[in-house]
């Protein structure tokens, strides 16, 4: 077994955009010692994967897969003590220059998906880019594994944008018109880019994490902070 499979902090790249959703039960964090098998008065061995037959205290065999997944969780834990639910998503990676196939938690591979689409909407290329998956045992299960961006991420050339100078100029000749302009807040190129893959993320964020995805990519906090109550808060439903 690789080195970083044990110790599960290490840096990484994406081989590509496949992911496989992979769901087992486990024993379950706050569980001291084993978790026997009534039939057998034997330990239960874990990871018990997908497709498995499970029965319950409750004289139910159900299989390990979407009807376990979907339970209530008074009812899960009522009927498998001791036991967790766990959904993990494979990814194939590059170490070290070698491929690999990995299971990455629901947190971090939910950080993946949402770095990927902020590294493409600042013209970044996601498999270029190396990650860094943390690992820290004393935090919450939820908290364990966390992901950064290792280094600078560079946007692509980008055409300037419209002066002062410029937008006045445009106002100027549609009011001349007898029509009225609104210009509202303008985004240059990169900071454009990053408000629109923020906008593509399935979930509305809090203003820390806004702040920070656009000070990540080098915009000052204040102008981030501007953007995001003049415009964001106004247009992410």
């Amino acid at each position: 077994m690789p080195r970083f499979y044990r110790e599960k902090t290490f840096q990484f790249k994406l081989a590509n955009y496949d992911v496989e959703e992979e769901f087992s039960i486990w024993k379950a964090y706050n569980q001291k010692g084993d978790v026997l098998n009534p039939e057998t008065n034997q330990p239960y061995k874990f990871p018990i994967r997908e497709g498995s037959d499970l029965k319950g205290t409750d004289g139910i065999v159900r299989k390990v897969g979407p009807e376990m997944k979907f339970m209530k969780r008074a009812d899960f834990e009522k009927a498998y003590p001791g036991m967790a639910r766990n959904t993990r998503y494979i990814r194939p990676i590059i170490v070290d220059n070698e491929l690999y196939l990995y299971r990455f938690s629901y947190t971090v591979n939910n950080e993946i998906e949402k770095n990927i689409a902020l590294l493409k909407g600042v013209g970044k290329d996601p498999l270029s880019v190396t990650f860094k998956q943390t690992f820290d045992r004393n935090k919450s299960p939820r908290q364990m594994y966390s992901l950064e961006v290792v280094g600078e991420v560079k946007t692509q050339p980008v055409q300037p944008t419209l002066t002062q100078q410029q937008k006045e100029a445009i106002e100027k000749t549609v009011a001349q018109i007898g029509k009225t302009v609104n210009t509202g807040l303008i985004l240059d190129a990169t900071e454009q880019a990053v408000y629109d893959a923020i906008m593509n993320l399935p979930i509305k964020i809090d203003k820390q994490k806004f702040v920070k995805v656009f000070t990540d990519n080098k915009v000052p906090s204040a102008r981030a902070e501007q953007i995001y109550q003049e415009k964001y808060v106004k247009e992410k439903r």
